[in-house]
Parts: structure tokens; sequence; C-alpha cells
């Protein structure tokens, strides 16, 4: 679901950029970019951050049931 991608800064280090893209019908629903200094912080967040949103539930449904407002505001809470 996601991407990670390495860059190098201007002093010679390297960058980590996480990309979590998410479209419906052609029109991009969801876009979560972070930038961390290891490439372990990033596939941790990664990690974090699709299985957040995999127990939320797809972005843009609606549900039904006992759990539907909290998984709207966790949701919520990611964007």
């Amino acid at each position: 679901m996601g991407t990670i991608t390495e860059r190098l800064k201007a002093t010679g280090k390297p960058s980590f950029t996480v990309q979590i893209r998410k479209k419906k019908n052609g029109k991009v629903i969801l876009n979560l970019v972070e930038t961390f200094a290891s490439e372990q912080a990033a596939k941790n967040w990664l990690k974090r951050r699709e299985d957040a949103l995999e127990k939320a539930g797809r972005p843009g449904t609606r549900r039904k049931g006992k759990n539907a407002q909290k998984r709207c505001r966790l949701h919520q809470r990611l964007h």
C-alpha cells in the first residue's frame, strides 16, 4: 500500500520519505506523507498507519455497527 523513497540531503545524509496514497474512481481520497531520518523509523510509521487504516476500514465508506463511531474518529485523526 505505501512506498518508502530514499533521498540524499545536501549534507549527503539520507532521508526516507513514506507515502500512502489511496484512489477511488480515479480520484485521490487519501494521501499521507512523512519524512524520517532512518529507514527503520519510516518502516515503523508505515506499518502503524497501514494497520490503523485497515482497522478503521476503507476511507469513504459507511459502516454500520457498534464500533462505527470509533472507526470514524480514528480515520479522522489520521488525516
